[in-house]
């Protein structure tokens, strides 16, 4: 071992030139149980904390080494392998035929040094662990949390009109991901810039649309009667936002990118936030300062319709009963270790009912804020971590819940398994060695998928809790969370705040991920806010042929925008959301072979067919 240490020593900068000190790290390693790499290595991480200069190794080194390594040692809490006396074992303890077990995919992924702790974990019968987590001994578990649309009942009524040779959910992704082969934070000075004039030209051309009227007016120019101008929310300073320190940034087409303080005291009522797009109908007397008169925020995407045969079709596939999905945001592991208990539980309830169509998943997966991570004390690698914890629980679910189940993943920027960038692209598909791969939907962050026809956003950055500190309002207060997310519907973006909020991880270069293909019929918004499932109204400008001065708002339709909270919250157990969506009226009439009131394209309406209840985990 001497010449492998000095050896080690060498490629990492440091050297041994004594032999005194090599006989001494030679004990340190047999002390701690390392290799010469692993000595080596982490010699070498501790000099570089330390800012020890690469060169010559001295006694005083080792000696900070060897107390840095035992107050290691007494932080780490004891393993099941230092309960049972096996700590001691190393690679050649293991018999062969575990070494050489390739019966299946999972296990011919097994490196010897999982084979050995497979051996070495394994409790004597003699011997058990009576220690419960107190995960494992939460009170509240079932307990209902919020229920919306309570007053929906799904039984077997009608029931003949199902089909059962038809495949009850088509699961299909909708909009654009992200490419995981694109190049994340080459984030240039004029991708910010085209990406925050591109969504004020964006806005301005749906206003149009929407109204027929074009926003032109420059926010510079002055003017004594009412016009339209279109920019986006700015403050005068580098502290919060408030009434008077407004400002709106015009587009460079239109305006040269120019600044203008906006005054708000003429409006009953506003929210307004950093970065949002805003068409303004006032004047400015002096071309220094825009007196809004009327302020346009919302302009939609158009609402999702289906045709009349294909909701017959999903109503037969799926019954009177409808849909079910069930949702879940990380961590899925307490604090107090990496044993995955939580997501363990919601797999195991997912099964004692009938299992639901669709169950989604979001991340963080393998939480760069737990504990044993950020302490470095995890046994695996994190993809195995990955793979071992989540995909094989996810397998042994679906080999239970059968072939009718689906499973959609929706990484975080807080897994560390995974890039950490947003927009986010989704896992790869070899990240995730699954034995049903076709059961699994691996979604970006944020993403848009249809579950027959209903369509559902997903972001899991905690944008309402970003949103809930930078947003200034006058008027009504009501209630705060789904006006939140009514942000996000009528800014067309997953995530319209901007700057954004610290350690959001905003890429302006992959920011066109941002946009809503379409208004999605749910919105899962996972946030450590309170859990709650809402109807948030769609509100659009006036049509066209309608009056703009009277700045008449129309609602267009609602939806469904449900935080399911985390399934874990510190050491103890969180809440989760299950969906229970009815077939459309008009869908299963004509599965009954009742004449339909029209044959063309219908609105969704899923909120008023869709029950959501938040339980506790």
């Amino acid at each position: 071992m001497d010449d492998q240490l000095i050896t080690r020593f060498k490629r990492t900068g440091y050297e041994l030139d004594a032999r005194e000190l090599v006989l001494k790290c030679v004990s340190l390693a047999q002390q701690f149980d390392l290799t010469a790499k692993q000595f080596a290595e982490d010699f070498e991480a501790f000099a570089l904390n330390r800012k020890i200069a690469t060169g010559l190794v001295n006694g005083g080194h080792l000696d900070a080494f060897s107390n840095s390594m035992n107050h290691k040692k007494r932080k780490r809490p004891p393993t099941e392998a230092d309960t049972l006396g096996w700590a001691g074992n190393s690679w050649n303890d293991v018999e062969p035929d575990v070494l050489s077990d390739t019966s299946n995919t999972r296990r011919s992924r097994t490196t010897p040094a999982k084979a050995a702790k497979a051996v070495v974990m394994a409790p004597s019968p003699a011997i058990t662990n009576t220690t419960l987590s107190s995960f494992s001994q939460r009170t509240q578990k079932g307990q209902v949390f919020s229920t919306l649309n309570a007053h929906l009942h799904f039984d077997d009524e009608a029931q003949e009109m199902q089909s059962s040779h038809m495949q009850r959910c088509i699961v299909v992704q909708r909009g654009v991901s992200s490419a995981s082969s694109s190049q994340f934070m080459v984030d240039r000075l004029q991708d910010k810039v085209q990406y925050l004039d591109g969504r004020i030209g964006d806005f301005a051309a749906a206003f149009e649309d929407a109204t027929g009227c074009h926003p032109s007016h420059p926010v510079y120019a002055a003017c004594q009667e009412p016009v339209l101008m279109v920019g986006r929310i700015c403050c005068d300073s580098e502290g919060r936002l408030n009434e008077r320190s407004v400002l709106l940034e015009g587009s460079i087409e239109l305006s040269n990118g120019m600044r203008t303080k906006l005054d708000l005291s003429k409006l009953e009522g506003f929210k307004l936030f950093l970065g949002q797009v805003v068409v303004v109908r006032g004047i400015n007397p002096a071309g220094a300062c825009i007196v809004a008169h009327q302020l346009y925020t919302a302009v939609p995407k158009p609402v999702v319709q289906t045709s009349l045969g294909q909701m017959q079709h999903f109503a037969q596939a799926t019954g009177v009963k409808g849909l079910s999905m069930v949702v879940a945001a990380g961590p899925f592991s307490s604090k107090e270790d990496a044993a995955y208990e939580p997501l363990q539980a919601l797999l195991t309830h997912c099964t004692t009912q009938p299992p639901p169509d669709v169950l989604v998943l979001m991340g963080p997966f393998v939480d760069a804020n737990h504990p044993l991570v950020q302490a470095g004390m995890l046994e695996e690698s994190y993809e195995d971590v990955f793979a071992s914890q989540v995909i094989d629980r996810l397998d042994d679910y679906l080999d239970s819940a059968g072939s009718s189940c689906h499973v959609v993943l929706v990484p975080s920027t807080w897994d560390v398994h995974h890039h950490p960038v947003f927009p986010q692209p989704p896992f790869l598909p070899e990240a995730v060695p699954t034995r049903h791969p076709q059961q699994f939907t691996l979604l970006s962050n944020p993403g848009t998928f249809a579950c027959n026809e209903v369509v559902v956003g997903v972001v899991t950055s905690d944008v309402i809790k970003h949103l809930s500190g930078q947003e200034v309002q006058r008027g009504p207060q009501g209630d705060r969370l789904p006006s939140f997310a009514a942000h996000l519907l009528g800014q067309q973006s997953y995530y319209p705040l901007y700057p954004p909020a610290s350690g959001s991880l905003l890429d302006c270069s992959q920011a066109s991920n941002l946009q809503l293909p379409v208004t999605p019929d749910i919105l899962l918004l996972p946030s450590d806010l309170n859990p709650f499932a809402k109807l948030v109204p769609v509100r659009a400008p006036p049509p066209q042929g309608a009056d703009t001065d009277a700045g008449v708002v129309q609602t267009v339709g609602q939806v469904v925008c449900v935080n399911p909270g985390r399934l874990t919250k510190g050491a103890g157990g969180g809440t989760s959301a299950s969906f229970q969506i009815a077939p459309s009226a008009e869908g299963r009439a004509a599965a009954l072979g009742r004449a339909p009131e029209t044959n063309g394209s219908l609105a969704h309406s899923v909120h008023t067919r869709c029950k959501v209840v938040i339980t506790r985990v």
